[in-house]
């Protein structure tokens, strides 16, 4: 085998979203589980990228979307261990798309009941979702 690692050839994919504030830090949004996590969440079956950014981001945080780039601005692979009643990993693909919001007065839920912007250092203090350090060296690498 040659990936003797990767018992499945599978990867869900994941859709999130990056935004910068003014010193170029990235928005992450603390879950209810108290670990942060880029905002987004899985693309479904037959939706449209950014279309699905714009509906997910009103969604999760009550957002309104007024730009997104054309292209992904990071890609990373990564593996979820278990967690809660989920007892079998996931292997999930993360396609980061940058965007602008119009507001971040946004309204708390279970997928986002705190945001703050960080940076590169600032992750090794923090409780994270396996995803987002790879996305964050990606975005910070010179």
């Amino acid at each position: 085998m040659l990936y003797p690692e990767i018992s499945s050839p599978f990867y869900r994919v994941s859709m999130k979203w990056i935004i910068r504030n003014e010193e170029g830090k990235v928005l992450l949004c603390k879950e209810s589980d108290w670990r942060w996590d880029l905002p987004g969440w899985w693309l479904d079956w037959d939706e449209k990228p950014k279309e699905w950014l714009k509906r997910e981001m009103m969604e999760e945080m009550w957002l309104i979307v007024t730009s997104i780039d054309k292209t992904p601005i990071a890609f990373a692979t990564v593996k979820r261990p278990p967690h809660g009643k989920r007892k079998h990993d996931v292997y999930i693909a993360n396609v980061c798309y940058q965007l602008s919001v119009e507001s971040l007065d946004f309204v708390p839920s279970d997928e986002c009941v705190e945001i703050w912007f960080f940076d590169l250092d600032d992750l090794s203090w923090m409780s994270l979702f396996e995803n987002v350090k790879p996305v964050f060296e990606q975005l910070f690498s010179s």
